[in-house]
């Protein structure tokens, strides 16, 4: 489950940074997640009494929610292509052809429940792109942001109707 997705995140993340973005450490030390995630295996593997770091970060978690519904709203406004059909064709497609052929490739492929899981949600994931992410300088014209914002609500109806139906496809 969140396991194995944060260890997706971290794996693609690091990748990113190493890979794509020439070898920028100074900038993949400053994201707070690395941070996160050393700690995490520190506690774990001391095997430390969380309790008490459970106790701390609980308000913080839960406050997580709503700012990341903020983030939505800002992301995606003005969101100026709910009537330009060639963006809706777009996103519609992305998700159906990405999400067929993950399913395709995990039936076929031997392949554990978990990798399963993690092509299937990357397969409906919405585009990334610099204007989505959070430390992104938003380079996209008001042209691409329109697909881009129509994909991103397609991506999380999808993934909303994964969560409330409990359906499990891979």
């Amino acid at each position: 489950g969140i396991g194995t997705a944060c260890s997706f995140y971290v794996g693609v993340s690091v990748a990113a940074y190493l890979v794509v973005g020439k070898i920028q450490i100074m900038k993949l030390l400053r994201e707070p997640w690395l941070y996160a995630v050393v700690a995490g295996i520190i506690f774990k593997e001391t095997l430390a009494p969380i309790q008490l770091l459970d106790n701390i970060l609980t308000p913080l978690t839960n406050a997580t929610y709503p700012l990341l519904l903020i983030f939505l709203g800002v992301s995606l406004y003005p969101i100026k292509a709910v009537s330009d059909l060639n963006a809706w064709v777009t996103a519609v497609l992305r998700v159906i052809v990405g999400f067929l052929i993950a399913l395709l490739g995990t039936k076929i492929l031997p392949v554990s429940q978990a990798v399963a899981a993690a092509v299937v949600l990357a397969s409906i994931s919405p585009p990334s792109t610099r204007y989505l992410s959070l430390a992104g300088s938003g380079e996209e014209s008001d042209a691409q942001k329109g697909p881009i914002n129509i994909g991103f609500l397609i991506s999380l109806i999808v993934l909303i109707f994964f969560l409330v139906t409990d359906w499990k496809p891979w």
